[in-house]
């Protein structure tokens, strides 16, 4: 196993845990271990290690737009920063006419102000001079003299070398410039002249990101590489894509952070990193598991077309022989789950039928306890259809299915809140299943299952099935197990299949088809004798239809 892997392991460990899924899944989506970039991140190593020993170095790094330059800087710059290193970052910004003169400067000292206050860093240069720094922030006052003339520009840059130099003298400063593809020439010049006097900065790593592609021959920041390349300290580096195997660990790390994503209801966190992972075109096993996690993510939010896709492209993937149980188990799943949302029960049935045929459940109840819950699904929805039409072979063969099912459930193990949460959920699935009875009792016993499976997944800390909990407890409650204005066919979910729509089957015919017309005027004494008479009104009506 890779270090990846094992890193990945651990998380995957705290993820398990209630207490500790929130505090290990942060709002940005990114992979916990860096994959692929030891190489790289030896060399930012090794260049804060001269810099802190008394030598001049800077470090430009290159490399394809989406390749992974941001993120070996956070690696980085976290590292230096737990080595007791001030970091300051600042990034090019892209505009038509060209970049924003001296904007990654500008934020750097923005930020400077933030940490230390003007005065703070006014005090750092010699007499608080920082007439020229007004020229990047308005925080110093006004600026002095024509920004435009040579001797301003000289100014202001020894001012900017003056704060380094001071800032560096308690310990180490890293500089990150982000971007310099987009630089100005006013950015260029100073980061020029920066890395140019950096003898004289002791302590001060000057590090640059570009994108390579972008820097065609005629590109006019290429004149500033060129220059750069020609300081003896200055060393270049270039950020390759990812290798097959390295795309591998990074799409094993992107299937374990998503999956608790998707238990959290963070389903854009979630897509994200299952589009990021896999951009990087990961092996086969992998890329299978990343779109059945987009589509039962499109599942749940009713986008039954890229649900469709995303089954059919796993589908696509696991056709091929030597693939376990555990990776067919999450699509069959998806594939019950989809047939149900589209209002196919009998397509349903018989593809929960064949997925008891065709897998063996018992080495991977992880996998299994999710196909148990769609199979008794299907089940109850076959039993409605079936019951709608009266056709009972239908209802038999639910019924018959729904009896394998539960003999599998009893052989299976649950290990973990995760699994305890499936198996409840599948207990109350099955007990307002196919053979199940109408009336308060079962609706008591459906709320009190419900109930519990709320219980189990508040404990698990997992706010999406929770919530499908408390939704179906609220629906027993009420003493039915689906809202009758779903329609069949539409985006109410699986449990719509089959029904008769706004509970139309349950009315008489006639009720059905509205108040009936007048009898022709030679029927209606017949009519008024039989009855009783006296005046019809719409009374009489409304009564039918109860």
């Amino acid at each position: 196993m890779s270090a990846a892997r094992a890193a990945a392991g651990n998380n995957v460990a705290v993820l398990s845990d209630p207490g500790g899924m929130l505090d290990v899944v942060s709002t940005r989506v990114t992979s916990p271990v860096l994959v692929g970039r030891a190489d790289q991140l030896t060399a930012l190593d090794e260049a804060f290690g001269r810099v802190r020993r008394g030598s001049p170095s800077a470090v430009l790094i290159g490399g394809e737009a989406g390749v992974g330059k941001s993120r070996l800087m956070s690696e980085f710059s976290a590292t230096a920063g737990a080595a007791g290193a001030r970091v300051l970052a600042g990034g090019c910004l892209e505009f038509d006419q060209g970049g924003l003169p001296f904007a990654p400067f500008t934020t750097v000292l923005r930020n400077l102000v933030r940490d230390l206050g003007a005065d703070g860093v006014a005090g750092l240069l010699p007499g608080r001079a920082t007439r020229e720094l007004a020229r990047l922030l308005p925080e110093f006052g006004q600026p002095a003299g024509e920004a435009d003339s040579g001797e301003a520009r000289a100014r202001l840059f020894e001012e900017v070398l003056s704060l380094f130099e001071r800032l560096a003298d308690p310990g180490p400063v890293t500089l990150v410039i982000e971007d310099l593809h987009w630089a100005d020439r006013s950015t260029r010049d100073l980061l020029a002249f920066l890395v140019g006097n950096q003898r004289t900065l002791d302590g001060l790593l000057i590090v640059g990101t570009y994108r390579s592609d972008e820097l065609h021959r005629t590109h006019p920041r290429r004149p500033l590489l060129a220059e750069l390349d020609r300081i003896s300290w200055v060393e270049r580096i270039e950020l390759p894509r990812l290798s097959r195997r390295d795309a591998g660990d990074l799409a094993f790390l992107a299937i374990n952070l998503a999956e608790p994503l998707v238990a959290l209801g963070r389903w854009d966190e979630a897509t994200e990193a299952i589009e990021h992972a896999l951009d990087l075109c990961p092996p086969p096993m992998y890329r299978s598991s990343l779109r059945q996690l987009a589509g039962q993510i499109a599942l749940a939010r009713g986008d039954l077309d890229v649900a469709a896709e995303s089954a059919a492209a796993s589908r696509t993937v696991l056709s091929g022989a030597g693939y376990k149980d555990q990776n067919q188990l999450p699509l069959a799943s998806l594939e019950i789950g989809l047939l149900l949302a589209q209002g196919r029960g009998a397509e349903a049935l018989a593809a929960a039928g064949n997925a008891l045929d065709r897998f063996d459940l018992q080495p991977s109840p992880r996998y299994a306890w999710p196909v148990l819950i769609a199979c008794a699904q299907a089940c109850t929805a076959a039993a409605r259809a079936a019951a709608a039409t009266r056709n009972e072979t239908l209802r038999a063969q639910a019924v018959a299915l729904l009896g394998r099912i539960r003999a599998q459930a009893e052989k299976l193990d649950a290990d973990g809140p995760v699994q305890e949460g499936n198996r409840l959920t599948f207990a109350a699935e099955a007990a307002c299943g196919a053979d199940g009875g109408a009336g308060a009792a079962v609706a008591a016993q459906a709320m009190s299952a419900w109930d519990a499976v709320a219980t189990a997944w508040d404990q698990a800390g997992q706010p999406y099935p929770h919530a499908i909990a408390l939704l179906r407890a609220a629906e027993a409650a009420m003493g039915r197990q689906r809202p009758r204005w779903r329609r069949q066919g539409g985006r109410g979910g699986p449990a719509a299949a089959g029904r008769p729509a706004c509970g139309q089957a349950r009315r008489p015919a006639a009720a059905r088809r509205g108040p009936p017309p007048h009898a022709p005027r030679q029927d209606r004494p017949a009519r008024q004798r039989r009855r009783g008479w006296r005046r019809p009104c719409w009374h009489d009506w409304r009564l039918s239809r109860r």
